[in-house]
């Protein structure tokens, strides 16, 4: 059974994924901004990703089936370096990625900064987490002022899509005749 935790940050998970589709949307109505209009959608469909897994853990599933499979073919026991190796090179993609990204959207880089931070962190947090490296595992199930690690990077994560949304948001008025 999930806990209310993960149900109300699966809510909020899914109405901030809508609200990135809609942003996504509205910003395919200009021109010059319409091809990064998918980063907007990849960040809804991530998004509504984080949200399933709120509430199915499914990454948990995923990593007791590759635990299966590591013992059953024999490298179980040397999982641990593979895991470390995995975990150190997370944020170095996620710095790569983030160049690439910050290159593509050059042009309006102060307008996408901000989304593709957001993109990066929530990537690369659900990447170490599917990687479930015990000592990583035991830092994020730790408990400070009253919630999980994990929670308070989750309740980050919320507040990143937030302030990263709200430019995309904006009511649009007529104009005065």
């Amino acid at each position: 059974m999930n806990s209310p935790g993960s149900l109300w940050l699966a809510a909020a998970y899914t109405i901030a994924a809508l609200m990135y589709l809609v942003a996504g949307v509205r910003e395919r109505q200009t021109p010059t901004h319409r091809p990064y209009s998918l980063l907007l959608f990849a960040l809804g469909l991530l998004l509504w990703l984080l949200a399933l897994q709120q509430v199915s853990g499914v990454l948990a599933g995923v990593t007791e089936m590759v635990r299966q499979q590591s013992r059953v073919e024999g490298w179980y026991n040397d999982r641990r370096d593979l895991q470390a190796a995995a975990v150190k090179a997370i944020p170095l993609a996620g710095a790569v990625a983030a160049m690439g990204l910050l290159w593509w959207v050059r042009r309006f880089w102060k307008r996408y900064l901000l989304v593709l931070v957001t993109l990066i962190f929530l990537v690369c947090f659900a990447a170490i987490q599917a990687v479930s490296f015990h000592n990583i595992d035991y830092l994020l199930r730790s408990q400070v002022g009253g919630a999980t690690i994990k929670t308070w990077i989750n309740l980050f994560g919320l507040l990143l899509v937030t302030v990263s949304l709200s430019p995309f948001l904006k009511i649009r008025r007529a104009p005065r005749p």
